[in-house]
């Protein structure tokens, strides 16, 4: 069956079926979402769900490659959302990967899930293949029309804050950065966290901190 789009010109909103970031090369569930997207020129809001892979340990799978390369273009983009289950898994490599193919966004949501408790959730082991390739933790990427990023559900795993900590690197024009973290999060583990997150900012950008209290 095909499915033809008329022309959208004023596309407002789009999002796609979820993404998995690592499995076997030409997955068809990925290849089905990347044609749709190749329907689309330009969209103001776009939603992606990326996942590390199918079963959720990267750990039970067989050479497991690096899907997200597969993704060679993306619309003209105002306003990306990136839903990213982590699982104590790394998505520098794939949040990398897509922001370089546009630079020019406006604005950047991060939204941070896993199916673990954050009480017991860990990064992952040494050498995981999620942490591959390592070229977001070297090359140059500047975001420069990029001046709103906005934060959810941090957990606050070494892989979150190597992506938050290259984040204000890249978007040299941002002015506010708002950060929220995960209901689990202690006030004592969120007040290291916030000092942590202020380290990487600048004296011109206005960071914003929502922490959840439970009702007593």
């Amino acid at each position: 069956m095909t499915v033809k789009f008329g022309e959208m010109e004023h596309l407002e909103w789009l999002a796609t079926p979820f993404l998995l970031a690592y499995g076997p090369p030409g997955l068809a569930h990925n290849r089905h979402c990347l044609r749709l997207l190749q329907q689309f020129e330009a969209v103001q809001t776009f939603n992606l769900v990326l996942l590390a892979c199918l079963p959720a340990n990267i750990e039970d799978m067989d050479h497991p490659h690096y899907l997200i390369e597969e993704m060679v273009r993306l619309p003209d983009i105002r306003s990306l959302n990136l839903f990213l289950f982590t699982n104590g898994h790394s998505f520098g490599a794939s949040s990398f990967h897509l922001l370089r193919m546009r630079t020019g966004i406006r604005k950047l949501g991060l939204v941070f899930d896993s199916c673990k408790d954050v009480e017991v959730a860990t990064t992952c082991a040494s050498g995981c293949i999620c942490d591959q390739p390592t070229n977001w933790k070297t090359e140059e990427l500047v975001l420069r029309r990029l001046q709103d990023i906005e934060i959810q559900f941090l957990s606050g795993t070494a892989h979150d804050f190597a992506l938050v900590e290259q984040l204000f690197s890249w978007a040299t024009a941002v002015k506010t950065v708002t950060v929220s973290f995960n209901r689990s999060i202690t006030g004592s583990m969120a007040n290291e966290f916030c000092q942590r997150i202020l380290g990487f900012s600048r004296p011109e950008i206005c960071v914003k901190f929502y922490v959840y209290r439970p009702h007593k």
